[in-house]
């Protein structure tokens, strides 16, 4: 009797641990007040604090930004009272004032240009496009899929999908294009697609011919890479970690940061100028070419608190090159900044 009984609990206990599980992934967030204040402190006179906005409530997410910013608008994965609902908001990047906010399931991830803003999401998986008055233009249920990356390439949306698998859409429509299964492809251009396992590679678009290969396997790169005409900008690890800098043609390292980045990477292509947060507070400018850096700004108290020391968000950077205005949110002390840039 005592061995049945026990075949019998494992595979139940196995079923509400998963039941669990995914009740977690789809309900609402749990956000601990923040007890933080930070204040900025100017280094370089090309920027100027224009506005901030205190307790906006956006969860680290370790494959996508959650915030981001085109045309005159922010936007992030996450909602500005206590306790927080699954909301995605959109804030006027002159003022900070509300522009407007939707409901969402489990928002995942999010990319804006000038046509528009991509937003993917968890629990029923899928991703949606709005125009910049919040009018949902189209969604796509992916049923099984989950978004990891985002990518825009020729007017077109590049979804790397777990469990593997590319998939390109019409990002007009939302119709797809095409997609290829049991492939780890991130990014394809129309002479070359990257694919990602324990190392990064070019390969032609049939996937038959190595182009380069470079060995990530103890970088762990998680948090999707930043691809312009001439580098591949990558951030390692999870939490924190180092900026690499990869030639597109050879694969080969250009330079790199020391292991101390905690947000995303943000781009500013008029002035080759790249953005990242550092650990000890500080906004670092980075000349895209040579790896140059320089403090823009710092913040106090420091250094930040991280995820893992305690329960906080991201820091996520975004930049409004339409209107050079940079935005930095921090996760410890929920506070949404907004720089005017020169």
């Amino acid at each position: 009797m005592k061995t049945s009984s026990h075949r019998f609990l494992f595979p139940v206990l196995a079923m509400v641990i998963s039941f669990s599980i995914i009740e977690n992934c789809s309900s609402r967030p749990v956000f601990p007040k923040p007890n933080i204040t930070h204040a900025s402190n100017i280094a370089d006179k090309s920027a100027q604090l224009m506005w901030s906005v205190n307790e906006v409530y956006a969860q680290q997410n370790d494959f996508q930004p959650m915030m981001s910013a085109s045309s005159g608008l922010v936007c992030v994965l996450g909602d500005l009272i206590y306790p927080p609902q699954n909301e995605f908001t959109c804030l006027n990047s002159a003022d900070g004032t509300m522009a407007w906010q939707k409901p969402m399931k489990v928002p995942t991830g999010i990319l804006m240009d000038s046509n528009g803003i991509y937003v993917s999401y968890g629990g029923i998986t899928g991703i949606s496009k709005f125009d910049h008055t919040g009018k949902l233009n189209w969604n796509l249920s992916l049923i099984e899929d989950l978004v990891k990356y985002i990518y825009l390439y020729n007017n077109q949306l590049e979804l790397f999908l777990l469990p593997e698998k590319f998939m390109v859409l019409d990002n007009d429509n939302g119709s797809q294009i095409s997609a290829v299964d049991g492939k780890r492809i991130i990014y394809s251009t129309g002479t070359e697609r990257f694919v990602i396992n324990y190392s990064l590679e070019s390969r032609s678009l049939d996937l038959k011919d190595l182009n380069w290969q470079l060995d990530i396997s103890s970088n762990n790169i998680r948090l999707a890479p930043l691809f312009t005409d001439n580098l591949i900008l990558i951030r390692t690890g999870r939490v924190i970690g180092t900026l690499l800098a990869v030639d597109r043609a050879t694969g080969q390292i250009h330079w790199k940061t020391e292991n101390a980045i905690v947000s995303n990477i943000v781009y500013w292509p008029t002035k080759s100028t790249l953005f990242a947060l550092t650990k000890s507070g500080e906004l670092l400018k980075i000349n895209i070419d040579n790896g140059e850096q320089s403090v823009l700004l710092s913040f106090s108290p420091r250094p930040f608190v991280l995820n893992g020391d305690a329960i906080v968000g991201g820091y996520e950077l975004a930049l409004d090159e339409s209107n050079n205005i940079l935005f930095i949110l921090l996760g410890d002390s929920r506070q949404l900044f907004a720089f005017k840039l020169e």
